[in-house]
């Protein structure tokens, strides 16, 4: 079992791994990072009290160009990270990401379930869009410049990079 300060500093090496191996000239601003004209935006999606076979979903709205994306395609560790605080290992029913969703259903209650992946972006600050939650449950989306928490169907934007 992950606790929560081992998690969060596995999050810190993701970013700090990603930003401290890229040049001056590769970087666009202190903490985002560039690669073929698209922005990539570390963010955490802290899913809480989702109860079992309950299914959670997130969608980025269709008019904007940013994306889910497992990070820049460099050398350096990218990727997707699906987590949970329970002493079991987290049993999805099913799990779908693509460009614009992120959906999935559990066997069991969980009390958090943390998701941490990246954001493609072209100029855009803000990140905005819907999510779908079970009663109860409880979403909170962190950037590195803005945190917002959400229930229920509702609409979010996020600030993705420093204005």
């Amino acid at each position: 079992m992950l606790t929560k300060k081992r998690q969060n500093h596995m999050d810190e090496e993701l970013i700090n791994k990603n930003t401290n191996d890229l040049t001056k000239s590769e970087s666009k601003n202190r903490l985002g990072l560039q690669s073929s004209g698209f922005d990539y935006h570390f963010i955490k999606l802290n899913f809480e009290n989702v109860k079992s076979r309950s299914k959670s979903s997130i969608s980025i709205n269709f008019d904007s160009s940013a994306q889910w994306s497992e990070g820049p395609n460099r050398k350096q560790m990218t990727g997707i990270k699906v987590c949970a605080a329970l002493q079991k290992p987290l049993l999805l029913k099913n799990f779908t990401m693509n460009r614009k969703n992120i959906s999935f259903q559990t066997y069991d209650q969980s009390p958090v379930i943390t998701l941490s992946a990246f954001i493609e972006a072209k100029d855009e600050c803000y990140l905005r869009g819907r999510v779908d939650l079970p009663p109860n449950a409880i979403l909170t989306i962190e950037t590195l410049f803005d945190r917002a928490s959400l229930v229920g169907l509702s609409s979010f934007a996020v600030c993705l990079r420093a204005q």
